[in-house]
């Protein structure tokens, strides 16, 4: 019996050795996890204060040592070496054709004006390149006779529309000084159509001979020009109806021709 008693009681005790193992290890284990898992402590470095950041720091920067002038050698600019402009070829620019002038419209030597204007130059030799055909001699008739005699001839050149002319060497007195005339003659279908024309020559002659001095009467028309020649021309209304009468009159001391 005693021994029985024995064996139970080691019985007894292996199994709680085996029990308190097993109870004490995963105490243990949790004890030994709870030390592992201490708090880390994490260790700031001081923040610098405001005036730390917004103050530079105060470090003494070293003064180089003055430098003497006469140890001082100034270096030597390097020369420039002028480049060659390169040369500008100057572009021919096309020349542009010239537009065709308009040619200048050629006076009618037919024309009044142009007609006057050799008339005039004519004058100076008592009008010799206008004489055309010998018509007659007159003498003076009467006790106070007009002229003494005068020669006609038909005239050579007409314009304006002029119908006929007619050159006069006319003598007043015996002291040889000739007179010379040319007359044109204008011939008009109606006395209304004759006041036009009339009209007409008139403002073209003050245009032409603005050097002359015009004077105005009824019935005609004159100008005159103080010179060598005492030249005259004289506009007007004769008596056949619808005839006009434009006179170039110049005078000289000796006959022309």
């Amino acid at each position: 019996m005693d021994h029985r008693f024995f064996r139970c009681r080691e019985s007894a005790l292996y199994a709680l050795s085996i029990i308190s193992r097993a109870v004490l290890l995963p105490s243990a284990l949790v004890l030994f996890c709870q030390c592992d898992q201490r708090p880390h402590i994490v260790t700031q470095s001081p923040s610098p204060s405001p005036e730390a950041i917004q103050k530079p720091s105060e470090s003494t920067v070293p003064t180089p040592p003055p430098v003497q002038a006469s140890s001082v050698s100034a270096a030597p600019s390097p020369s420039v070496t002028a480049m060659p402009s390169p040369s500008v070829t100057a572009t021919p620019v096309p020349s542009t054709a010239p537009n065709p002038s308009v040619p200048e419209k050629t006076p009618d030597p037919q024309s009044l004006e142009e007609g006057m204007k050799r008339i005039l130059f004519s004058s100076q030799s008592g009008f010799a390149d206008l004489r055309g055909k010998f018509k007659r001699t007159e003498n003076g008739t009467g006790a106070s006779p007009l002229f003494r005699v005068r020669t006609l001839y038909d005239g050579a050149f007409l314009c304006g529309g002029s119908v006929s002319a007619e050159l006069e060497e006319i003598y007043f007195r015996r002291d040889r000084h000739p007179s010379y005339n040319y007359r044109l003659l204008f011939q008009s279908p109606s006395s209304k159509e004759s006041a036009a024309k009339y009209d007409d020559l008139m403002v073209r002659l003050q245009q032409l001979l603005n050097d002359f001095q015009h004077t105005h009467a009824s019935g005609y028309d004159a100008w005159a020009r103080s010179d060598a020649a005492s030249t005259a021309v004289l506009l007007s209304v004769q008596e056949q109806p619808g005839l006009l009468q434009l006179q170039v009159h110049v005078a000289f001391p000796a006959p022309k021709w």
